[in-house]
């Protein structure tokens, strides 16, 4: 029966262990080694010294340990790391460090095998230069070889061990990481590539429809007002701004000469109120009640109550352009008043909201206008409104 990952790990685990009990029983050595001098000063200086250079082989016997267990990827033999959706990334791990692994292994191995003959004197050397700081004589020489062979050996097989336990988790873990990521990068922006080509099929298909209003033929004929209120609520802010700005050309070149084409801006206007149930905009009501108004057949009403939207909206900025607003509510509110329509004069409620428009409008230099309108002049009259009384 095979063994699990859990209980492989717990027995290196256990070795790890019998490793670091190891280096402590070679400290304890070290210490009583160092009881046998008299002197305090000396056993302390053996003992500083034992121990410095027992740390000193653990530490290079690890580095070894670690050279030669530092896992590969093999990356060359099992090709590029690939994105979730199997398509090659061109994602491969740095294998700097095993290269340079790879490349230390071999020196030493090499240079190891070369050295063989020469490495006892080397050795005799090295221990004889360790026991002048450990007390000398031949037992100090024997002493330093065995801290040295001892201490370099656990710190090579602790090393080695823990490298192979946790370096290779450790790469893994980085690797998927990064892919993880690279992957989630990957996607978020093939979504935002589909978002985009899906809106600007959206506001393509809401220009369509613009165009057949304002341009239809026998081929493609005016979209009805559902069909357009949908398209034109799906199109983006910025097609929507561009629809507007078309429309209110078409409106503000044709109204008094072309009438029938000014009133293909009607739908479109209704379709960009729609479009906005918050009532941000205010233009989107004053363009669609200035159409209503100038239409062949005027809707009175409904322009009065589009145009009464824009200047609640609005509130009280009155900017160049917007201002125009009263100044048309005037005019619908004088078409609608019954007591005009038969030559009587308004009631007082009435005729309070009329004077006030006209105020408005008078305020912004319309003047000239409100001479030259007829029905405003003749409603004047009839109410016996002066000049005067509006410019007050």
């Amino acid at each position: 029966m095979e063994r699990t990952e859990r209980e492989q790990t717990s027995d290196s685990n256990k070795a790890l262990r019998t490793l670091r009990t190891a280096m402590m029983a070679g400290a304890v050595a070290i210490a009583l080694y160092a009881l046998q001098f008299s002197a305090v000063s000396q056993k302390t200086a053996v003992a500083s010294v034992g121990l410095m250079v027992a740390g000193a082989f653990l530490l290079l016997g690890g580095v070894l340990g670690f050279i030669f267990g530092i896992p590969r990827t093999l990356q060359q033999e099992s090709g590029p790391i690939k994105t979730s959706d199997n398509q090659g990334a061109g994602y491969l791990a740095n294998t700097n460090l095993e290269q340079i692994s790879d490349w230390l292994t071999k020196m030493l191995v090499g240079v190891g095998l070369t050295q063989l003959t020469a490495m006892p004197s080397h050795l005799r050397a090295v221990t004889s230069y360790i026991a002048e700081g450990i007390g000398g004589g031949r037992d100090a020489s024997i002493f330093a070889l065995s801290v040295l062979l001892y201490f370099s050996i656990i710190g090579f097989l602790f090393g080695y061990l823990w490298t192979r336990l946790f370096l290779a988790g450790a790469f893994r873990q980085a690797d998927q990481t990064a892919l993880g990521t690279l992957s989630e990068r990957m996607e978020r922006a093939n979504r935002d590539i589909e978002e985009i080509k899906k809106q600007t099929k959206l506001d393509a298909e809401a220009q369509n429809l613009v165009d057949r209003q304002l341009n239809p033929s026998f081929e493609l004929p005016p979209a009805p007002q559902p069909e357009l209120d949908e398209a034109v609520a799906a199109a983006s802010p910025e097609a929507k701004a561009k629809i507007f700005y078309q429309t209110w050309k078409v409106r503000g070149e044709n109204w008094r000469n072309n009438k029938q084409l000014m009133e293909k801006t009607i739908p479109i206007f209704r379709a960009l109120v729609k479009s906005d149930p918050d009532g941000r905009y205010h233009m989107n009501h004053g363009q669609l009640g200035f159409a209503l108004k100038d239409k062949v057949t005027p809707e009175w009403e409904n322009a009065l109550t589009e145009l009464s939207c824009a200047i609640d909206i609005r509130g009280g900025n009155k900017e160049e352009g917007w201002r125009y607003y009263e100044f048309n509510r005037a005019i619908c509110r004088i078409n609608l008043d019954e007591d005009f329509r038969s030559n009587q004069p308004s009631a007082l409620s009435v005729r309070k909201a009329i004077v006030a428009d006209l105020k408005e409008a008078v305020a912004h230099d319309f003047t000239d206008l409100i001479s030259a309108n007829e029905n405003i002049q003749a409603w004047m009259q009839l109410n016996h409104v002066s000049m005067a009384d509006i410019t007050a």
